[in-house]
């Protein structure tokens, strides 16, 4: 669906969807590309939600992005989802929501 480079240049953030019977998903999830590797590993992956837009900030540390939580804890579909803006730590790998019920996410110069 949508790609954007690494700031260094040496990787490539994809958003993903698996529609094989095997590893269907409702959205798409993040995945790194890693030129040096040839390989795509999970980044951001949690089937509760959607991925959708995303950026890096300029040093490259963070990634800024928008999901929409479609099933509740309990994997029912969840009525109330709005689209949120989350951010990702490169090297905590720890996800933080910002805004509930947000869109178009920018990073400020």
């Amino acid at each position: 669906q949508n790609a954007t480079w690494h700031p260094s240049g040496d990787s490539l953030l994809i958003a993903r969807r698996y529609l094989d019977s095997e590893r269907i998903t409702r959205g798409h999830h993040l995945f790194l590309y890693d030129f040096a590797t040839d390989n795509a590993s999970p980044l951001v992956y949690d089937p509760r939600y959607i991925h959708g837009y995303f950026s890096w900030n300029p040093a490259g540390t963070m990634i800024l992005m928008t999901r929409f939580e479609v099933m509740n804890a309990d994997g029912e579909t969840n009525p109330n989802a709005t689209l949120e803006i989350w951010t990702y730590d490169m090297e905590t790998g720890t996800l933080s929501r910002m805004v509930e019920d947000g869109f178009q996410p920018h990073w400020i110069p």
